[in-house]
């Protein structure tokens, strides 16, 4: 539940980073509703629950153990898809920021459906995180 809070707070900062958009309630009503359900599914619901079971539970580097390796190539999958994106002119862009950014986004998600052993907590957070970095650049 904090980490879910802590996301819900950097969607918060982030939003009154971008400033850019006009006020658009499709929009907001989509990121209410759409980006936990089909993405937190396919995420924290199949991948990871596939990689998990697949996976070792311990993986090392150097002095520092990682846990299992799911959930780091899982945020790395979930950042290099909200990475890659259109202009308007139709050329395709590879935006690192983005990469990283939903990268720990993922990580943060993933941990809370891995603690959890559901993916209602990180799809709520996910569309809620959605939401506010939504409204708060709109307002």
């Amino acid at each position: 539940m904090l980490a879910s809070l802590a996301l819900v707070v950097i969607a918060i900062i982030s939003g009154y980073t971008l400033k850019q958009k006009e006020l658009n309630f499709e929009t907001l009503a989509f990121q209410l509703t759409m980006p936990g359900l089909d993405e937190e599914i396919l995420f924290r619901g199949v991948l990871l629950g596939l990689l998990l079971t697949i996976l070792s539970d311990k993986s090392a580097i150097g002095k520092f153990n990682f846990g299992n390796p799911s959930l780091l190539i899982i945020s790395i999958l979930f950042g290099l898809v909200h990475g890659l994106g259109f202009e308007h002119d139709q050329q395709i862009y590879f935006h690192f920021f983005n990469i990283f950014s939903t990268g720990l986004t993922g990580y943060g998600l993933g941990w809370i459906a891995i603690n959890s052993r559901s993916i209602l907590l990180p799809a709520v957070t996910h569309n809620l995180f959605n939401f506010l970095l939504n409204f708060i650049s709109m307002i």
